[in-house]
């Protein structure tokens, strides 16, 4: 799997216009990468910060399973025409008992922003990612690069791509 040719292709490949007229221009790449890699991947789906909704439909629209959690807010995304997304109103840790038999193919970690979160749900979720899976890391820029400084000392292939998120930040590892 080429991380490279996967970021290029979500920059060029018009998203599903349901994708496109839920999230908007800003954030077409952002979530047609979701979408694109979420169809590239076995196992399940899974988004640690699901505010608005936008990763859920996009990881949605892809037919398989997905699973979302946030703690402060339900998406604003009617989940009622995707049965195959799953949100839980909980916090991302502890894991969610449901996981103890399934195989997570990508990761979207989006939650507190801090290294000590980034960290702590990798490592928790980390022994439920298939190989290969594909991890997210959103806002690496926040709190003084606090996630970018955890991406940065992952020993796996990844990519920083800016423009995927301007301002705030955007990475992606490749599990193996």
């Amino acid at each position: 799997m080429n991380l490279s040719k996967l970021v290029k292709q979500a920059k060029t490949r018009k998203p599903p216009q349901k994708l496109l007229d839920f999230c908007g221009d800003y954030y077409e790449h952002y979530y047609n990468f979701m979408y694109l890699a979420g169809q590239m991947v076995d196992g399940c789906l899974v988004e640690l910060g699901c505010e608005k909704g936008r990763g859920l439909l996009a990881l949605g629209l892809t037919g398989r399973e997905v699973i979302g959690f946030d703690l402060n807010r339900p998406p604003e995304l009617d989940l009622s025409d995707l049965p195959n997304v799953s949100f839980f109103q909980e916090s991302s840790l502890p894991v969610n008992g449901l996981f103890w038999n399934k195989f997570i193919g990508l990761l979207h970690i989006d939650t507190e922003h801090s290294y000590a979160q980034a960290s702590n749900e990798f490592g928790q979720y980390q022994p439920f990612l298939n190989t290969p899976a594909i991890v997210i890391f959103d806002d690496l820029h926040a709190m003084d690069d606090a996630v970018k400084r955890f991406f940065d000392e992952l020993p796996y292939q990844k990519l920083q791509d800016d423009e995927m998120h301007p301002g705030c930040g955007w990475g992606v590892v490749l599990y193996e």
